[in-house]
């Protein structure tokens, strides 16, 4: 089918994965079509735990695509299949992963399936060989639209099958049409593999494989695995369900549930004996959310509260900018305005998890080495009871007393090594010092693993921090949450990281609401968890929620610039930035390193057009180094357009794109700037580059329409301007194009 090839680019100096589709492939003029729609579809996906697609084509016969390199094993290796053998018939039992693992590799996956069927992308062959591990321990899926190349069913013409015999849905074995849901009874497979040690279904055979897909039962995976709680069973059943309709409807709600069941008090199953666990690097997790693009905002009212800003109240924590909200106006004939759909808040995409090395946090590392210690006590005394009687025992009972005591100490010591670490840390992090902070919450997180307040003040920092992802956010959440259901700060900054990732997904945000409701259960004072949930009711358009649960937020705590920030979120969220304008203010003037909250109030400087003060806050952001350059710079770049530097603005511009050479926004921005200036040949590459990185922008369509009409590429130009219509009808500049396409026959 394929060769992948590992080769370096010699421009940006890194090496890349190729993948050359077989040439006899050619020959299939369907082959050609399929191969160049759904690479340009998978290189549009950018999600943490999908592999990145940089670029495709064609020499002669040979179809490539050029990819992400990940440097690592595959989970097939981790589970003990032969190299190779992913599609022999031949029974296996290969090695199983732990619970905790299962959640860190499983639930990033579940995300990752649930991005891409939101962007209309089935995998269509989910399989452990398909599932790469980065040196991080990030699960990466690969190979996204390679099926549907090779074949528009899961059988090819000649009778082969797409997708491997043990991992394919019913629907896909007989033929059928499939959907997002058919990835999510591969992962099932995949999970039940991970949980037992082997699939649900196996033979000598294919086609008895593919026989007990349609109509063999659900196997028990307590019967493979005796340590699993009883509550597993159902999750399976139901992730196996022969008809769709039966199924988890999206792999959120299974990450959902297997979080649940594997994060409750476990109840036993009988069995036999485990089988040996395998013990992978450390693994980073993610929470999911079910892909619907929510309604439209509407209008605001909504004023400052008239109160001195005395910062947090002790207890209280610090919340990052999850980007802002979408500015207004489109571009006219000769003014160039930039879209609602352009700057939403031109935010540092969310990269690839990182974990920094950091291990799974798991209850009893510390008491487990206590309890070893006890054990190699208790054995010595045996031994010295028979050889020397109550005197030896006696002795042996003063090293118990000893030993244990030592243990005691030792724990002790621990205790209040991770408290000062996470004093240290919340000094350093209300001065800025963001990343420093992380090291030490890492660090008392390392003395103190059940500490539930490193975990969630560690949440919050990778959340200021623009290298880290919603998701790691999430994960310490849950770990807090798990360890302290009443902690209401961890609730609340839960829901706000899912709803993140939500905006970021164009997803649906009951998982944050659920989340944030939490948190006000636990404490219906906390202002920070209304705020949070005033955001996410704007989101949802429930306009007048939201502001009833902003004012509900700032009544209780009015100088909380985590409140002040929601509040100012729901106003720019309703389109009013002069009235979001004085909260961002009160907060960064709280907060005054945090380029987090800073990039907030540079947004609504921008889009209120006061673009030297603008500028000023986004050189802040810049020079902080939080992980957010990539934001600064671009907005830096786009306020010196504005203000007519149109050297500066690329400048800044390029800046952006060597740090990060897939932000969309820049490669617009800079496409714009020689648009306007004529530079079309130049301007060109740009805006469809970000049309790639972007393809559900309306406003990056419409340019780069406007850039081929002048170039006279008629065609082309009536494409990408329809592609703006299809995506917003009312786009005024985009009739404006359109007319001026049907004017020369186009």
């Amino acid at each position: 089918m394929a060769t992948v090839f590992r080769a370096t680019d010699p421009v940006l100096k890194r090496d890349v994965a190729i993948k050359v589709m077989h040439g006899h492939l050619a020959a299939d003029p369907a082959f050609v079509g399929r191969f160049r729609h759904e690479a340009q579809a998978v290189a549009a996906l950018r999600h943490p735990n999908i592999v990145k697609v940089y670029d495709f084509g064609n020499e002669g016969d040979s179809y490539f695509m050029v990819m992400e390199f990940v440097d690592g094993p595959t989970l097939a290796s981790l589970l003990g299949v032969p190299a190779g053998k992913g599609d022999a018939v031949s029974a296996r039992r290969g090695a199983r992963l732990s619970t905790g693992e299962i959640l860190r590799i499983f639930l990033p996956l579940c995300s990752a399936i649930d991005y891409a069927s939101s962007r209309g992308m089935i995998h269509r062959d989910i399989k452990p060989a398909n599932v790469l591990i980065t040196p991080d321990g990030e699960p990466v899926l690969t190979d996204y639209g390679i099926a549907k190349i090779m074949g528009a069913t899961s059988l090819t013409a000649s009778g082969t099958v797409v997708g491997s015999a043990r991992y394919m849905s019913p629907e896909q074995v007989q033929g059928f049409p499939t959907d997002h849901r058919t990835d999510v009874y591969s992962l099932g497979v995949v999970l039940f593999e991970a949980l037992s040690g082997r699939v649900p279904y196996d033979a000598d055979t294919t086609a008895s494989i593919l026989a007990q897909h349609i109509s063999a039962p659900v196997p028990s995976v307590l019967a493979l695995n005796a340590e699993l709680p009883l509550e597993v069973q159902p999750v399976m059943e139901r992730a196996l369900a022969k008809e769709p309709e039966g199924r988890y409807q999206h792999a959120g709600d299974l990450a959902a549930a297997l979080y649940g069941v594997l994060t409750a008090v476990p109840t036993a199953a009988p069995g036999p004996a485990a089988t040996p666990r395998v013990e992978p690097s450390a693994l980073a997790a993610t929470v999911l959310v079910r892909p619907v693009v929510p309604a439209g905002p509407d209008r605001l009212p909504a004023g400052p509260v008239a109160a001195p800003v005395t910062g947090l109240a002790p207890g209280s924590t610090p919340v990052s900018a999850d980007g802002g909200v979408a500015g207004a106006g489109v571009k006219q004939p000769v003014e160039v305005r930039q879209s609602a759909e352009v700057w939403g808040s031109v935010p540092d995409w969310p990269g690839a998890g990182f974990d920094r090395g950091r291990r799974s946090r798991h209850k009893g590392v510390l008491m487990g080495a206590a309890v070893a210690a006890v054990v190699v006590v208790a054995v010595v005394m045996a031994v010295l009871l028979t050889r020397s009687g109550k005197e030896a025992a006696d002795s042996t009972t003063t090293s118990v007393a000893t030993g244990t005591t030592a243990s005691a100490e030792t724990e002790a010591a621990a205790l209040r090594e991770a408290a000062r670490l996470i004093g240290e840390g919340d000094a350093i992090l209300r001065e800025g010092g963001v990343e420093e902070a992380i090291v030490r919450y890492e660090a008392a997180l390392d003395a103190d693993p059940d500490n539930t307040r490193a975990h969630s003040q560690l949440g919050i920092a990778y959340y200021l921090h623009g290298d880290y992802t919603y998701e790691q956010t999430q994960m310490q959440m849950m770990w807090a949450t798990k360890g302290d259901p009443a902690d209401a700060q961890a609730w609340a900054f839960l829901g706000l990281s899912r709803l993140g990732a939500a905006r970021r997904d164009k997803a649906d945000s009951s998982l944050a609401e659920e989340a944030c409701r939490r948190a006000i259960e636990v404490d219906d004072q906390s202002g920070p968890a209304h705020g949070f949930l005033g955001r996410v009711l704007v989101y949802q358009g429930r306009d007048d929620d939201a502001l009833v649960e902003t004012e509900t937020a700032l009544g209780l705590r009015p100088d909380d610039p985590w409140v002040q920030t929601s509040a100012g979120w729901v106003n720019k969220w309703l389109g009013d930035w002069q009235a979001a304008l004085p909260y961002d203010q009160k907060a960064v003037e709280s907060r005054p390193v945090w380029a987090s909250f800073i990039l907030l109030l540079g947004e609504d400087l921008r889009e209120l057009a006061r673009y030297d003060e603008a500028e000023a806050h986004y050189q802040m952001v810049v020079d902080l180094d939080q992980g957010h350059r990539v934001s600064g710079y671009t907005n830096l770049g786009y306020c010196q357009w504005k203000s007519k530097d149109s050297v500066a603005a690329i400048a800044s511009l390029k800046e952006a794109l060597a740090l990060d050479q897939d932000a969309d926004a820049a490669h617009w921005a800079i496409g714009a700037i020689w648009d306007e200036q004529k530079d079309y040949s130049a301007a060109l590459p740009h805006l469809q580059r970000a049309v790639d990185l972007e393809a559900d922008n309306a406003n990056y369509h419409a340019w780069l329409g406007d850039c081929l009409f002048w170039m006279e590429r008629y065609e082309e130009s009536r494409a990408a301007v329809d592609a703006a219509l299809a995506l917003s009808p009312d786009f005024e500049w985009a009739q404006q194009l359109s007319g001026s396409l049907a004017e020369k026959g186009y």
